[in-house]
């Protein structure tokens, strides 16, 4: 009797301490998530202001890609909670522009890694879920 309660106690804990890693890891991978909505609003925005008929492509692309990042960000975060993750990066990004018109601060720091985020997002969630362990 004791065996088997001790069994099923580590049984337990064991699924417990695994959700746990995959909560941090799905925290983790939503705030990156919202950090790349974040960065693909302020690009899109940017470039729609700048009147530029070749540049509205690359805007219109910019601003699906957002709203990519956001979707896939909810299916490890409510809605409410990636919303108050995007206001927050988006804060932080803008803070980082020398001006309104530069983005190439942000784009070396996220372009790359957002599109591989959205294009291979099992493989980076597994790289949480690996680094949460």
């Amino acid at each position: 009797m004791r065996l088997t309660l001790s069994v099923v106690l580590v049984g337990i804990l064991g699924s417990a301490m695994s959700s746990s890693y995959a909560d941090e890891a799905d925290i983790a991978f939503s705030k990156e998530l919202s950090e790349c909505s974040a960065y693909y609003d302020i690009a899109s925005s940017t470039l729609s202001k700048m009147n530029v008929p070749q540049m509205q492509n690359i805007a219109e692309k910019l601003s699906r890609s957002k709203i990519a990042a956001f979707t896939l960000a909810e299916k490890y975060q409510t809605a409410e909670k990636v919303q108050q993750q995007v206001e927050a990066a988006k804060k932080q990004q803008m803070a980082l522009l020398p001006d309104d018109k530069s983005l190439m601060g942000l784009m070396e720091k996220y372009r790359q890694s957002c599109q591989s985020y959205l294009t291979q997002p099992e493989q980076r969630l597994s790289y949480w879920q690996m680094a949460t362990m």
